[in-house]
Formats: C-alpha cells, structure tokens, sequence
C-alpha cells in the first residue's frame, strides 16, 4: 500500500510542475485522476532510475572492491580500485544531481521520454539562466541534504519512517516551484480578443 501511495504523491509533484511550467493557474488536486498521477509517478521514476542507475551500480561496485575484494586490507591493489571507482562515483552522481531537475522540466514541458534524455537540450535550458540555475541547484542541494540529516541523523527510527515520506514531499513542492520560477519556456502564447 505505501508504494503506490509514493508513486501517486511523485505524479502529484509531476502534474504540479505540469501546471507551473504551463503557466497554469489551476492547481493540481489528489482527487482528479488517480491513474493519471499514478502513470505521472512511474514516469518520474523511470526517469530517476535511468539518471541515477549507473552512480548507484558504481556504489555496490565500489563497495565490493573495498570490502570483499580488498578482504580488509587497506593496502591492496583491490582497496585503491574501489577508491578511484568512489571517485568516479561521485563525479558521475553529481552531474545526474545537476541535469535532473530541468530533466524532468524538459519531460514535463514536452510531454516525451526522449526530452528528458537530450543533454544537449537540457544544457541549453541550464546555461541560458546559469546563475540562477547554480542557486536554485545549490538550495536545492541544501534542502536535501537538511532533511536526509535530519532524517537519518536526529531521528530515531520510528520517527524517520513516520516522518520522511511527508518531510521529502515537502521538499519536492519546495523544490518544484524553485524549478518552475527559473526554468526558461519555449514560447508564451498570447490570446487576442478578436472584436
């Protein structure tokens, strides 16, 4: 019952930033269109899984390099190749931490997968508002890091497990609107009144 629940409150964040980007003044409700926010969430997460799958293989490659491989010893040639693959790890997890935010804008704006996945465009949408993309990613980045903390940190876990789908949903409206308020649209249309 809670994964569906999370799938359904991802599609709810999706159609939010539908609207935002959209320029649209209605509000995205929970009680219009459950398999329609449900099918939004699965996109959501297919997209994050597609971004973030080769940091998160490099995560377990690192750690079977320096853990089972090395069999403890600090000074071996398998402790030193988990090491560069950490590196490379992180380098790579924060480039899919910086394109993913006007991904999904790209996807949600275009309404198609392969939008989601031109880098080419994606960096186009970033460094035509670097400065405020760099703040934007950077409270972004904050928000997260605040509440992972908090989380996994202050919390015991009885509270955590309570407490965390509702703290990183709210994290996601925060950060949907910060999205929203830089990411640069394609064409604005205008309507005349005729008569």
């Amino acid at each position: 019952m809670i994964l569906p629940l999370f799938v359904i409150a991802l599609g709810f964040l999706m159609k939010k930033l539908e609207n935002l980007i959209e320029l649209n003044k209605k509000p995205a409700r929970w009680d219009e269109n459950w398999k329609e926010l449900f099918i939004k969430g699965i996109d959501f997460v297919i997209i994050f899984i597609v971004f973030f799958s080769i940091p998160l293989f490099m995560i377990f490659l690192s750690g079977f390099f320096t853990t089972i491989l090395s069999r403890g010893k600090i000074f071996s040639l398998f402790f030193f190749r988990g090491q560069v693959i950490s590196v490379v790890m992180t380098i790579l997890l924060l480039i899919s931490l910086f394109l993913f935010p006007f991904a999904l804008a790209e996807y949600v704006s275009r309404k198609d997968f392969r939008a989601a996945f031109n880098l080419k465009v994606v960096l186009d949408r970033i460094f035509m508002v670097p400065v405020e993309y760099l703040k934007t990613y950077a409270t972004i980045t904050g928000i997260y890091t605040a509440s992972f903390m908090l989380i996994f940190l202050v919390f015991n876990w009885v509270m955590a497990y309570l407490l965390s789908g509702f703290i990183l949903f709210f994290d996601g409206l925060v950060t949907i609107h910060l999205i929203s308020k830089i990411y640069p649209r394609r064409e604005i249309s205008v309507q005349k009144k005729v008569g």
